[in-house]
């Protein structure tokens, strides 16, 4: 099958969505392979936040930036139970028997001694499989997007084209 042959024989809305989403995908690997590693080789000592500028109106700063966006909402405590044990404030357990603390036993770098304040959270495997979905969930928004807006401009050249 000739793939150059099979794309011209397509509607114009469906030609030009296919390219705003090929371009939508070379833009990513451009900010990921030239952009981002070019900035920061020139720019290394003053680098500020207008690096970000330029994939923010592109819509591409979002799928790159999903672990912190994970990180900063609730999504993580939806999809992950809380099973794993994190000690937040721990002391030997001669000051919390003084001070009639409750004791949870709890041994921190080998040293044996008391939690006073025991947190629970998800397991690190669990939220980074939350997140890798946020990025492909975030990519596919952005491609589909893309594919819209090249679509629509496909539709009204394809519609000026018939007049």
């Amino acid at each position: 099958m000739n793939i150059k042959k099979w794309f011209q024989t397509r509607e114009l809305w469906l030609r030009w969505g296919i390219a705003g989403a090929s371009i939508c995908v070379l833009l990513f690997l451009f900010y990921l392979l030239v952009y981002f590693p070019t900035y920061r080789f020139f720019f290394e000592q003053n680098e500020s936040d207008a690096i970000l500028l330029l994939p923010t109106i592109t819509g591409h700063l979002f799928p790159i930036l999903s672990h912190f966006i994970v990180e900063g909402s609730s999504l993580a405590s939806q999809f992950c139970p809380y099973t794993e044990e994190h000690c937040v404030y721990w002391m030997a357990e001669e000051i919390a028997l003084e001070e009639n603390k409750e004791c949870v036993p709890w041994t921190s770098e080998g040293v044996s001694g008391c939690c006073a304040q025991l947190e629970m959270s998800p397991t690190t495997a669990c939220v980074d499989r939350v997140e890798m979905g946020v990025f492909w969930g975030m990519s596919i928004l952005l491609v589909l997007i893309y594919f819209i807006i090249g679509a629509g401009i496909g539709f009204v050249v394809q519609k000026r084209g018939k007049k």
